[in-house]
């Protein structure tokens, strides 16, 4: 028997805020895993968290393994993102 799945529809807050972040913060604990979200300007050695994500430490995985794909998905369109080592 195969199992039916559920479309879910999405809606976007009219409130919504797009915001730049270059930097991000992670901590955890047993039950969750936050994840901050931030900038951090030139010539200002201090970082400013703008906004905060809570997940369970299922779906931080299923974040990454999306993450993961569209990354894979990117870098075969656009070609590879390179980091410099820090």
């Amino acid at each position: 028997m195969q199992e039916k799945k559920e479309q879910i529809k999405i809606e976007f807050s009219e409130d919504l805020k797009n915001t730049y972040s270059n930097v991000v913060f992670m901590n955890y604990n047993q039950s969750e895993i936050v994840v901050d979200f931030g900038r951090i300007l030139p010539a200002i050695p201090v970082a400013t968290v703008y906004s905060r994500v809570i997940l369970t430490p299922q779906h931080t995985k299923r974040l990454m393994q999306l993450l993961d794909r569209n990354i894979t998905k990117y870098e075969q369109k656009f070609g590879e993102i390179s980091l410099k080592k820090v």
